[in-house]
């Protein structure tokens, strides 16, 4: 049994039924018959099993077809032999790897997964205390009524952005051709009366120029080398500034 967007929920054996116990789109228990002789399944880098398929949850969570010989990833088919899907990516044009609507995680499946066969997105790896700092940098701009930008992008059903940690690089930056934004949540900028600049808001500067490309990527293009202030930045910064975010005591909170 399947819910209505795909999720395997239930499942009958010639023992008993299973139940599939879900916490987002994270399978994390099952329930009723659970075979005495589990054993755990290790996987090749594009998901083929090392010990052998089996006709159960499998690879990244995804149902393993043992007569197909292919893992169900609700909006597609997936071959892990030759890490390629069966049927085109059903998500529109986002970044360079979608040119090949095919491939499997960006061709990175160390980094990326595919948790509905659509849109890739960041692996549960990324560390603890980056992903904490990011929250506290979100919450922090939310606080402020500035984080739309964000906000939508991880809302958005169309596109995927990555968010990717760039510790002890003490910089921001978005990078159009891998959809990926990298922060750092321990870098500010020195501001001239002393104070320092939040993080948060590096995190928030990218986050408006992704937006810019996808709404229109040839004028983004076009822009990259040009130089002149972003008045839609310019505007976010002044009402933090109203509403006093940029003093040291709540900065630090994002510091080493």
């Amino acid at each position: 049994m399947y819910s209505q967007d795909g999720t395997l929920i239930y499942r009958e054996t010639i023992a008993g039924g299973i139940n599939y116990i879900y916490l987002g789109n994270r399978l994390i228990a099952k329930d009723g018959f659970i075979p005495e002789n589990s054993s755990d399944q290790h996987f090749y880098p594009y998901g083929s099993s090392v010990e052998g398929e089996i006709d159960d949850t499998g690879y990244t969570g995804h149902k393993f077809d043992t007569d197909l010989q292919l893992s169900y990833m609700q909006a597609r088919y997936y071959d892990p032999m030759i890490g390629r899907f069966y049927s085109n990516d059903p998500m529109r044009f986002s970044n360079v790897h979608n040119f090949n609507r095919y491939t499997y995680a960006n061709n990175n499946p160390y980094k990326y997964i595919y948790p509905d066969g659509k849109a890739a997105e960041l692996r549960s790896m990324q560390p603890i205390v980056f992903k904490r700092k990011f929250n506290t940098a979100l919450n922090y701009l939310r606080e402020a009524g500035v984080s739309g930008p964000i906000d939508r992008l991880i809302e958005s059903e169309t596109v995927t952005v990555i968010i990717e940690d760039n510790s002890g690089f003490f910089e921001h930056a978005f990078v159009h051709d891998s959809m990926t934004i990298l922060f750092d949540p321990n870098g500010g900028l020195d501001l001239p009366n002393g104070g320092i600049q939040s993080p948060a808001l590096g995190l928030l500067h990218e986050a408006i120029h992704a937006e810019q490309f996808i709404s229109n990527p040839e004028q983004f293009l076009k822009d990259l080398n040009t130089e002149y202030p972003d008045d839609l930045l310019i505007s976010f910064i002044r009402t933090l500034k109203k509403k006093e975010l940029f003093s040291n005591s709540k900065l630090l909170l994002l510091r080493k």
